[in-house]
């Protein structure tokens, strides 16, 4: 809309106080200054330097927009715009410049001095003229902005200020109803209420804003929330409580959850809590407002601690436990870390599941659940009505969106015994027949599970085979249609992901689509981190980069980046570290890796082999020899990215000429690998690729280019660009070392085509170099694995220096 206008005619927006926009704001704003680049619109933005965020709304703002710091107004600037307000009256000089020294410069100061002037009678309007006074003002004026601010709320009435600082507390802009509900107190509570607004908007606290009212400046709000304390606070809490739990519909959790939370911190925080707790009893609908981002973390958490100040039963925290462990994985990490634990030990313990695992022993897997679940539900039925509050089948529910949103959150931070530890929760379950809930969520979890394990290729065929179930209302009957949905966006999210490394990756392009389709404001962000990173495995970064500017301008909206921020930088240390050997993008994303590791202690072992692979190419025996042992020590296959560390080893090893030991350790690694890992081309195939290297660098030039040419012919016919120039680059090399010039200019001609058609720099340089290896040797002649080699000696200097942060040239190979 924005653009269609500025094609018109011009566009000029001012905002002020960017640090107090809410996440909404921020990513219109992201996305306005990126449109601004290439429209006719001029945005401008304040932003106070001492309280800029670090959201990624306003990172992606700043990136796009010019900085300029903003001093004090001088002299001539004040009188300037004193002379807009009040004309050329006689002694406005005089009085712009008591008032520029009083206010230090400050425009918003000044005008509340003006303010107080005009109250006190100093400045007079009369017969639609201004009067100044002759001589300085005989007042005292307020020493700061702050002080300016509340002398202007002092002014208000006792009924006044109260609704003001009671709006002030509120997330949303008040709407009137709210406002009736606050004044329901007095006769008239609807005229009280325009009485009062009408009030604030003389005083310039408040501003009718389409259906609802908004404040003047967020300065105002804030001076407004500093000069509510002690009791008048707690009052006001109170107050607003029970206006939102009148206002909230009965299926409205959200407002339920807000009139708690301020319920709570009035004071009332037994029933706050309460009625905290209720609303998280109806999983379905919870799971569905915290996947569409409402934070409810921070009140269910409060209403948790009242429940513990109190000994409340673990029937009722159960709810709470389980609603603090999705805002582990849908808001912050932090929920998850903090009390993911405890609500699968109450979950297992109150649904009979720890019982039947310890009776499996003895009885069997169903006799065991059987006997387990009835106890329970014995257990369950004896207890007050007023302790459950729910169904016996609801504490399942709990349980299984718990487990999913736990393992989910595992996968994605890397941490493969915690992903298997808590999806193996569920496995006394797996008795039960296919179809069933329960079986179902398992082996959605197990596919979680199996990611970070290095399993892949089993985690993608279990999603491929989920995928069509969980849209299948016949399948998981028990299932309500908000979970599945959930569990549907979560498998093609997980499809998705690993989607992206195949040869033919169309699938995570699929899932993409599904994501946008189901509505969650962030599997909209995960869509497009899916798009980048499917053009990223292929290459094309100059595409990527489009979708990864989606990316942020989703994340800057929502609030939440690090299900996306986690597992992009694990992925592109694949790309750009393993397939293209690029230092300086590998260096970033190093850091990114190890800064991450310092909040995720799983991530500290992945930031570790990350730095190991850039310290892979420092090509001297002894820096590669230890970290080969560090890597030999490994169990295959226990990490997600082994198989990619051992292609990068192997490469080093080719590069400073050691082919027998890179061949001994492809032979060490191949068996592990197997045909249907291999279509995970960006993770496995480096092996495959590398080793070939070693074995025409021993001699085995007809087994190495057979090796080759079997993976170019299974390859044939994808449109893959980087899968199909690393294979000929690899292939052009090795002919032309043996001497195959007319197989060489084969090669190379699909490296030209595949490499130039990503308009990717790095790649084209590499088709660049392969060619110039031909003009180098009739100069001078030597093999192209020489050349590479004394390139590969001449580029460790610049290597250890990019490591360390001074980026100087490279050459790819």
């Amino acid at each position: 809309m924005f653009a269609e206008i500025s094609a018109e005619r011009p566009l000029v927006i001012a905002v002020d106080n960017l640090e107090h926009a809410d996440d909404a704001s921020q990513g219109l704003l992201a996305s306005l200054a990126s449109l601004a680049t290439g429209c006719r619109i001029l945005l401008v933005v304040t932003e106070d330097k001492d309280k800029q965020r670090s959201a990624i709304g306003s990172l992606a703002f700043r990136r796009n927009a010019a900085s300029i710091q903003l001093d004090g107004m001088s002299s001539f600037e004040m009188h300037a715009m004193l002379r807009s307000i009040f004309a050329d009256t006689p002694n406005l000089e005089r009085v712009a410049e008591w008032i520029q020294a009083q206010a230090a410069g400050g425009p918003l100061h000044a005008l509340e001095i003006c303010r107080r002037l005009l109250a006190e009678g100093q400045i007079r309007y009369v017969n639609g003229l201004w009067a100044l006074p002759n001589e300085a003002p005989h007042t005292k004026a307020a020493t700061g902005l702050g002080e300016a601010l509340a002398r202007r709320i002092s002014t208000l009435s006792d009924s006044g200020r109260a609704l003001a600082e009671c709006l002030s507390l509120q997330r949303d802009q008040p709407s009137f109803a709210l406002c009736v509900l606050l004044c329901s107190d007095t006769s008239d509570p609807r005229q009280t209420a325009r009485d009062l607004l009408a009030e604030l908007a003389d005083a310039d606290v408040m501003y009718p804003d389409r259906n609802a009212y908004r404040f003047s400046s967020s300065a105002l709000r804030a001076a407004l929330l500093e000069s509510a304390s002690g009791e008048r606070l707690t009052g006001h809490h109170r107050r607003l409580g029970e206006a939102f739990l009148r206002l909230a519909a009965p299926d409205d959790l959200a407002l339920r959850i807000e009139a708690g939370f301020h319920l709570l911190l009035g004071e009332d925080e037994a029933r706050g809590a309460d009625i905290i707790a209720s609303a998280t009893r109806d999983s379905a609908k919870l799971r569905g407002i915290i996947a569409n981002l409402y934070r409810a973390g921070r009140p269910v958490e409060a209403a948790l601690k009242v429940y513990r100040r109190h000994r409340r039963s673990a029937y009722e925290r159960m709810p709470l436990l389980a609603a603090l462990a999705l805002a582990g994985y849908y808001e912050e990490r932090y929920y998850g870390e903090q009390y993911s634990d405890e609500a699968l030990d109450v979950l297992e313990s109150i649904s009979g599941l720890a019982t039947a695992r310890r009776l499996r022993r003895f009885l069997g897997a169903a006799l065991g659940a059987i006997c387990g679940f009835g106890f329970a539900y014995l257990r369950f039925v004896l207890t007050p009505r007023a302790e459950r509050g729910y169904s016996f089948f609801e504490i399942f529910q709990q349980l299984f969106g718990s487990i999913i949103t736990m393992v989910g959150t595992a996968a994605l931070s890397l941490d493969g015994p915690r992903a298997r530890a808590v999806a193996d929760v569920l496995e006394p379950l797996t008795f039960m027949p296919e179809r069933t809930t329960p079986v179902g969520v398992y082996q959605f979890c197990r596919g979680l599970s199996e990611i970070p394990r290095e399993n892949e290729a089993v985690a993608y065929a279990t999603f491929q085979q989920l995928l069509p179930r969980f849209s299948n209302p016949a399948y998981y009957k028990t299932l309500s249609h908000e979970a599945r949905m959930l569990c549907l966006a979560a498998a093609h999210f997980a499809r998705g992901s690993f989607a992206v490394f195949r040869a033919d990756a169309r699938a995570a392009l699929e899932s993409a689509d599904a994501l946008d389709a189901t509505g969650f404001k962030l599997y909209a962000m995960i869509a497009s981190q899916l798009r980048f990173l499917y053009h990223a495995a292929r290459g094309e970064f100059v595409l990527a980069a489009r979708h990864r500017d989606q990316v942020e301008l989703h994340a800057a909206q929502v609030g939440s980046v690090w299900q996306v921020e986690t597992w992009e930088a694990a992925a592109l240390i694949l790309i750009h570290a393993v397939a293209i050997g690029e230092v300086v993008d590998t260096t970033r994303i190093v850091h990114r890796l190890e800064a991450l590791s310092r909040s995720v202690p799983s991530l500290e072992r992945y930031a570790r082999l990350a730095k190991s692979a850039l310290v892979s190419t420092h090509r001297d025996t002894r820096t590669l020899g230890a970290l080969a042992a560090r890597w030999a020590a490994v169990e295959p296959r226990s990490y997600i990215g082994w198989a990619a560390t051992q292609g990068a080893v192997i490469r080093a090893y080719n590069d400073i000429g050691e082919f027998a030991t890179a061949k001994a350790m492809g032979d060490r690694a191949l068996p592990h690998i197997t045909e249907e890992d291999r279509e995970l081309v960006a993770l496995f195939l480096p092996v495959d690729i590398h080793y070939a290297g070693a074995e025409a660098g021993l001699g085995n030039v007809d087994a190495a280019l057979a090796r080759l040419d079997k993976l170019i012919a299974r390859f044939e016919g994808y449109d893959h660009p980087l899968l199909q120039g690393m294979l000929h680059e690899k292939r052009a090399y090795i002919c032309w070392d043996s001497k195959r010039t007319q197989e060489y200019q084969r090669s190379l001609a699909q490296v030209e085509r595949w490499y130039r058609e990503t308009g990717t720099p790095a790649l084209i340089a590499k088709a660049e170099r392969l060619a110039s290896i031909q003009r180098t040797v009739r100069s001078e002649p030597r093999s192209a694995s020489t050349e590479l080699q004394n390139i590969g000696r001449q580029e460790a200097e610049n290597q250890n220096s990019a490591f360390v942060g001074e980026v100087k040239p490279r050459h790819d190979r």
